[in-house]
């Protein structure tokens, strides 16, 4: 299927690219992983290949912000993605992903590029597709390995993890309960998610239990006015209390933070400038696409190739 609109969890892909190819050079003596935007390129034009209609659908390319001085969840809960942030040096990292987006937002007319302090890239999915206009012929594809960006599924937006795409009948199929709602947020704030190192709440909680509560409660406040009134095991119902801080921290961490601004003064829009994409990709050792080479480089190739064959 091909989507008018996708967005991307860019800094998800930079790092699935960075594990493919760790490549580095200095670039004013400071390391770049030119491996990992040399891949990260590749598999976004393989994305746009798979899903997008050609010239037209619009690439958004939404980036966590990794230089905050101040995070928001990591305000709730110090541990929350620590162990992405342990993967790599993150004064390296920052000075990839600076250079990346200046690379991104030079390379085509229909790319859109987002990030603001404080805020990951899931946070601005929900303005962006709020402010587009979706039907049945233009439709919305979000990706992500991380399933918070399930949390935008309805009719017309689809999730992507890589693996399937994945519509609410299908997500219902492989998870038992619907995304619409609160209820992509009720899995996590009871059952966590090692992807962002959201603990799990209560372990080896019943399953019957777990999708009764993520059916019937919008939040973990309605849940525990409620619980005692639940045919739950006395001792299921003691263990929910006993979590009830963890419950409520890991719903904070996996709610959507509110943007106060306008996202239309987030978004930028990107123009193709073929010349600053040969200077990037000169000076980072990564060989010109098609569309980059001039018709003489092609002319003196082929000539080269013919002289060759002689």
């Amino acid at each position: 299927m091909k989507y008018k609109y996708i967005l991307i969890d860019s800094t998800n892909l930079l790092w699935r690219s960075l594990y493919h190819n760790v490549k580095e050079i200095f670039v004013n003596k400071e390391v770049v992983y030119t491996g990992g935007i040399e891949q990260f390129i590749k598999r976004l034009n393989q994305l746009m290949y798979d899903f997008s209609y050609t010239n037209s659908s619009i690439i958004y390319l939404l980036f966590d912000n990794p230089k905050s001085e101040l995070n928001f969840r990591q305000l709730i809960s110090d541990d929350y993605k620590h162990a992405r942030l342990a993967k790599k040096p993150e004064k390296q990292i920052f000075n990839t992903l600076n250079v990346l987006m200046e690379i991104l937002k030079n390379y085509s007319d229909n790319f859109r590029l987002a990030n603001l302090e404080k805020l990951e890239a899931d946070d601005l999915t929900k303005p962006i597709l709020e402010s587009l206009e979706l039907n049945d012929f233009n439709r919305a594809l979000v990706i992500s390995a991380d399933m918070d960006w399930a949390r935008n599924i309805n009719k017309n937006v689809h999730w992507y993890n890589y693996v399937d795409i994945i519509d609410e009948n299908k997500f219902i199929e492989e998870y038992g309960f619907s995304p619409i709602g609160n209820k992509v947020k009720m899995y996590k704030a009871l059952h966590g998610d090692t992807s962002d190192s959201i603990p799990n709440a209560v372990p080896y909680l019943d399953k019957k239990i777990l999708l009764h509560i993520i059916e019937t409660f919008d939040d973990p406040v309605q849940m525990y006015k409620q619980l005692w009134n639940q045919d739950y095991p006395k001792q299921w119902k003691a263990k929910l209390f006993e979590a009830e801080r963890q419950i409520l921290t890991n719903f904070q961490l996996a709610d959507f933070v509110d943007i106060e601004c306008d996202i239309n003064d987030i978004v930028r829009k990107c123009s193709r400038n073929i010349k600053a994409l040969r200077y990037y990709y000169k000076n980072l050792g990564i060989p010109f696409e098609t569309f980059m080479v001039t018709k003489q480089e092609q002319k003196n190739s082929f000539l080269g190739k013919k002289k060759g064959y002689r």
